[in-house]
């Protein structure tokens, strides 16, 4: 299974900050932090969210990445789990979303529901889930506001092709990206 130090090694190469205090620019103006990634006009719109279903040393649950500091932060929804004991852990409304399975047919032309609904998503160890505030974008006027949607689409891609490569460093793990 997952371990804690795998994920953490995910998640940096995901949205880490790479220099916390960068110097001011040639004009004296301070900086903000740099990440992993690029985003444009510094803005950082995205948030990371993690739903941990078996990682060693973590609780069962859904968080957020607060790439500032490096760490999980548990959502209202995590929950413990009883050691040796398989149970139903309540789903957060992140959860639910993210399980959404959407039928589809096999070359056999049996559906997915004919199948029992079965869903890769079900049995992974995590999920990363990004989420994008455009709000946060179209804040900034002019050029930003007229091209959030494709800055975002920009920065998820390179967001999550970090993921995918930090993922594919581990030869254990595999990963597989959905929209």
């Amino acid at each position: 299974s997952l371990s804690e130090l795998d994920l953490g090694f995910i998640l940096w190469c995901t949205d880490g900050v790479t220099v916390s205090n960068p110097p001011a620019d040639d004009k004296g103006h301070p900086t903000n932090p740099r990440h992993t990634h690029a985003s444009g006009g510094a803005i950082f719109p995205i948030s990371v969210y993690v739903i941990v279903e078996r990682v060693r040393g973590l609780v069962r649950g859904t968080y957020r990445f607060d790439s500032h500091v490096g760490c999980l932060q548990p959502l209202d929804y995590a929950t413990e789990v009883d050691e040796g004991k398989e149970g139903h852990i309540p789903s957060s409304p992140l959860q639910a979303a993210i399980r959404t399975t959407y039928p589809h047919t096999s070359s056999e032309s049996k559906s997915e529901a004919e199948a029992g609904y079965q869903s890769w998503a079900d049995d992974a160890s995590v999920l990363v889930v990004l989420c994008a505030n455009e709000g946060l974008v179209k804040q900034r006027q002019g050029y930003y506001a007229n091209a959030s949607q494709d800055l975002i689409k920009m920065e998820v891609g390179m967001i999550a092709q970090n993921t995918l490569l930090a993922v594919s460093a581990l030869e254990h793990m595999g990963a597989t990206p959905m929209a």
